[in-house]
């Protein structure tokens, strides 16, 4: 089943519409991630590495995706008045760039909503320009700023992702700093923070 699933993918959205799956996973990586289904699309990750040497399938989509998530996160630790979301603010900020953006989802995004709206777009924005430049990553890891290294080749794959990195990262910032937010409130924020 994986190697049909890989037959399909790779020549119809990798060879005919590239832009097309980092577009898609940056744009809806909140929802690929509260699902789950980002587990779903390892083995056709794997196998196009295995079968390409590369695979734009998850690793580009997901790392704009983390990095819109980090972007909102510190504008909303920049916007806040309250300080104990301020620190966790900054915490998910942190996080979502290692990889993890759990905190940012779950404590700062589906509380506050606009800032959702600012995360799909963002990570949307950083999937198409992945797309476009053909950005890929030859080896399988978390999307992070720790996983830089994969996207590593001899030509200028590395410098448009760092680029896409950039433009996530900024169009998150910048979206959630027009749109917007209410601030929480105390009882929110307690209940955000619990964890942290």
């Amino acid at each position: 089943m994986p190697d049909l699933l890989a037959l399909v993918l790779n020549p119809l959205f990798i060879g005919t519409v590239p832009w097309l799956v980092p577009t898609i996973v940056g744009t809806l990586s909140p929802f690929i991630i509260m699902a789950g289904v980002h587990y779903s699309l390892f083995p056709a990750a794997t196998l196009s590495i295995a079968a390409l040497g590369y695979e734009t399938i998850l690793g580009p989509g997901l790392l704009a995706g983390n990095m819109a998530h980090a972007g909102v996160a510190l504008a909303v630790a920049l916007k806040t008045k309250n300080q104990a979301y301020r620190s966790f603010s900054v915490s998910a900020t942190v996080m979502a760039m290692m990889g993890g953006s759990q905190p940012a989802l779950y404590g700062i995004e589906l509380i506050l909503k606009r800032p959702l709206y600012a995360v799909l777009a963002a990570g949307g924005i950083g999937g198409l320009y992945a797309g476009i430049m053909n950005v890929r990553a030859f080896a399988f890891a978390n999307p992070s700023i720790a996983a830089i290294p994969v996207f590593l080749d001899s030509g200028n794959n590395l410098m448009h992702t760092l680029l896409m990195v950039v433009i996530s990262f900024a169009a998150g910032f910048a979206l959630t700093w027009v749109l917007g937010f209410e601030e929480p409130s105390q009882k929110v924020v307690d209940q955000a923070t619990a964890g942290s």
